[in-house]
């Protein structure tokens, strides 16, 4: 008896597009970072006696304004990462019907921006108004 030989035999062509699908995946992760980069890298905080002003915005700009009599608490936190470049986030609650928590990621110096931000909440109006002059 003889044994029949096959005249083709393949599988599924995985194989072959090995190459595409990591450059697909090396591509988006690449648009990832660029996009990350960008909003970082467009991304402010401003801070006045009176308020803080957040802007962020790559093709278009938001600003987001905090008075600090709407102030409630602030907390400083760092996660392991944070601590290595020396960098903190800064967590704020406030009475804003919009943005009642609001993070401040990626801050240098956060504990002088703590600091600064909790004699600010400290002073009166008034001495809010004339430290702004």
């Amino acid at each position: 008896m003889e044994r029949e030989v096959p005249e083709w035999m393949d599988g599924p062509a995985h194989r072959g597009y090995a190459l595409t699908y990591l450059l697909l995946i090396v591509g988006t992760l690449g648009i990832g970072v660029v996009v990350l980069y960008l909003q970082l890298r467009n991304t402010r905080y401003t801070l006045f006696p009176t308020r803080l002003e957040y802007q962020r915005g790559v093709l278009f700009r938001v600003r987001h304004v905090l008075d600090f009599k709407d102030l409630k608490d602030m907390t400083l936190s760092r996660s392991f990462s944070e601590l290595v470049f020396g960098l903190g986030t800064l967590t704020i609650i406030s009475k804003d019907k919009t943005h009642p928590t609001f993070r401040l990621h990626g801050i240098r110096r956060s504990d002088y921006v703590l600091d600064l931000m909790s004699r600010f909440k400290a002073m009166t109006p008034t001495q809010r108004r004339n430290a702004s002059r």
